[in-house]
C-alpha cells in the first residue's frame, strides 16, 4: 500500500472516531434535553412528532425523507443526519406506499385512514 493511501486510510479511520464522539454528544445532550421536560411537556413533544410523522407518512402520503424533514417539520439540511442517527429514516423507508400494497391492503389502509378498522364497513 503507497503511503498516500495509508495515510488517507488513516485520517477515514480518524474521521469517523470523530464522528462516533459528535453522534454521543449529540444523542447525550438530546437525553438532557428531554429529561429536562416535565412530563406533560414530553407528551406534547411526542404529540406534534408523532402526528406529523403519522400526517407526513400515511394521509398526505410523501415518499421523500428530505421532504418530510424540509417541508412538514420545517427543519434545515442538517436534519437529515440527525434523521438517521435518530432512525427516523430506517422508519421511513420501512412503510409501504399505497403503490407497493395489494389491493386488499389498500382498502384497508383507506379505511384505517378514514376512521374504520373493519375494511367491510
Amino acid at each position: 500500500m503507497s503511503e498516500s493511501r495509508k495515510r488517507l486510510f488513516d485520517l477515514l479511520a480518524e474521521l469517523s472516531e470523530d464522528q462516533e464522539i459528535v453522534d454521543k454528544n449529540y444523542i447525550a445532550d438530546a437525553e438532557t434535553f428531554w429529561k429536562s421536560l416535565t412530563k406533560e411537556q414530553q407528551m406534547q413533544c411526542f404529540y406534534v412528532v408523532s402526528r406529523t410523522i403519522v400526517d407526513s407518512e400515511l394521509k398526505e402520503n410523501f415518499d421523500s425523507y428530505r421532504k418530510i424533514l424540509y417541508d412538514c417539520f420545517e427543519f434545515p439540511t442538517e436534519s437529515y443526519y440527525i434523521g438517521m442517527l435518530s432512525g427516523f429514516m430506517e422508519l421511513h423507508n420501512s412503510i409501504l406506499r399505497p403503490s407497493e400494497m395489494s389491493e386488499y391492503r389498500k382498502l384497508i389502509y383507506e379505511k384505517r385512514l378514514e376512521g374504520k378498522n373493519d375494511p367491510d364497513v
